[in-house]
């Protein structure tokens, strides 16, 4: 990495790193000096010397009708850092308000692939709640996930004891181990009445709706919404007081 590269890598823009490498080698230089030393226009120079001064880089001196311009000793280029972190410290409270805000908007992300579908559904696995809403068919999943690694997904929610409610299809389900006791599988699960067959998946959690499309689409929505994931429990709910 080159000094240039250096200096830029601390926030300086090409042409003003340029300007302090030359006034290292220069000593106090006049306007025209560093131009033509640097290669950069007069005009532009003197925009960059302002932009340096303000930063603390550069000092001015004056010698009989003549004002010269001299970078500031390249220790001082840590008080530099020392100040610009400060100032991030100083303005973090704010940065941090400004998400907070943008956490209460919602949230649309787009899942596309079975690679992406499948960490779409693991996205369940950090329920802060401990709970989950879902109808899910466990054909589909296993065909999504193989039956091993569904059953680890499965044995990874288990073991953080995120209850789930689950809504079973009559003719959408595959048996697997883990699914056999519903109090060690911390879950409750019911069946669609007759005639109930949802072709998308869904997943119900803290203030997030998962969304997955029939098999053959092969995409899935994420929504981060508080007024929405109400809305879905609601109707998720009148559904599960129809199951059996």
């Amino acid at each position: 990495m080159d000094t240039n590269q250096l200096l830029r890598e601390i926030g300086l823009s090409y042409k003003e790193a340029e300007l302090y490498l030359a006034s290292l080698e220069l000593g106090p230089s006049t306007v025209l000096g560093l131009s033509r030393a640097t290669t950069i226009h007069r005009t532009l120079v003197y925009q960059k010397l302002e932009d340096l001064l303000q930063k603390g880089l550069f000092t001015t001196v004056v010698k009989g009708k003549r004002k010269l311009y001299q970078a500031v000793d390249p220790d001082e280029l840590l008080n530099y850092l020392k100040e610009r972190e400060r100032n991030l410290k100083n303005a973090l409270p704010l940065l941090k308000a400004e998400m907070s805000r943008g956490a209460d908007r919602p949230q649309l992300r787009f899942y596309e692939g079975q690679e992406q579908i499948r960490a779409l559904f693991r996205t369940g696995l950090s329920a802060q709640k401990k709970q989950m809403q879902s109808y899910f068919p466990s054909r589909y999943m296993a065909e999504l996930f193989g039956q091993r690694e569904m059953e680890e997904i499965i044995g990874e929610r288990i073991k953080k004891k995120i209850f789930a409610q689950t809504l079973r299809g009559r003719t959408t389900e595959v048996d697997f181990q883990t699914s056999k006791d519903e109090d060690d599988a911390w879950r409750e699960t019911r069946t669609l009445p007759e005639g109930e067959d949802p072709r998308m998946g869904l997943v119900i959690f803290d203030d997030t709706v998962n969304l997955f499309s029939p098999r053959e689409e092969d995409y899935g929505i994420q929504i981060k919404s508080q007024a929405f994931a109400g809305l879905m429990r609601y109707l998720f709910t009148d559904l599960w007081e129809r199951s059996a």
